[in-house]
């Protein structure tokens, strides 16, 4: 003879039943929630560091953005003023007329600039005729952010003003010596960044091309 225990109209077999059931759904919500929340997590913190390397990045281009600058330039001059030749790709060298010397149109130790990246931070440097000369001061603090990478890619355009040819390549047979060749500048940037101490290691790449305001005028040789 089969006895079956009856609780509130229910058998002891279909309640323990209904509680296995109840704690399996129970679990996969806890554990919906829980990835829920770390995906959270994530994306916020992702979210932060992409805006903690984008204001690296304003810095850097609203900086880079006065290279050129002549003071004492009129139209059909030469300028002195630009990105400099000895720049790396992870140190660009640039040069403009800052009026506070009082010497306009004229090249002085005080018109040289400079970002470089060094041990995870970004540095920005003036009286910088090489990567490793004049005064340097980063822009980041390595404690909370650390920029992995910093590189800089020249995207320059040129145009033979003489003929409307482009001179962006110039190969033996263009431009001829006294062509007026006219330069547009630009930079792109590419920032790689983490924070610090965060234990996931979550890493973020930022890109920015900059036009530069000053056009480099360029006589031919």
């Amino acid at each position: 003879m089969q006895i079956t225990v009856k609780q509130n109209g229910f058998s002891l077999i279909e309640l323990m039943m209904s509680m296995t059931v109840g704690l399996l759904l129970t679990s996969g919500v806890i554990t919906m929630f829980t990835g829920s929340l770390k995906n959270t997590n994530e994306f916020v913190l992702l979210t932060k560091l992409d805006q903690d390397l984008q204001g690296v990045m304003d810095l850097i281009a609203s900086e880079i953005r006065r290279t050129g600058y002549d003071g004492d330039s009129i139209d059909g001059d030469d300028t002195n003023f630009g990105v400099e030749n000895n720049s790396t790709s992870n140190c660009l060298l640039y040069s403009y007329d800052d009026k506070s010397s009082g010497m306009l149109g004229m090249k002085d130790t005080g018109d040289y600039y400079g970002i470089r990246h060094s041990n995870n931070q970004v540095f920005f440097g003036k009286y910088t005729i090489d990567c490793t000369s004049g005064y340097w001061n980063p822009i980041n603090d390595v404690n909370t952010v650390q920029i992995t990478d910093l590189t800089f890619t020249y995207n320059d355009l040129c145009l033979n003003l003489v003929d409307n040819s482009d001179c962006t390549v110039i190969t033996s047979s263009s431009p001829s010596s006294g062509d007026k060749l006219l330069w547009k500048k630009q930079i792109q940037i590419s920032i790689t960044g983490n924070y610090t101490n965060d234990s996931n290691n979550y890493s973020r790449t930022i890109t920015n091309t900059v036009r530069l305001y000053n056009d480099v005028l360029q006589t031919y040789p």
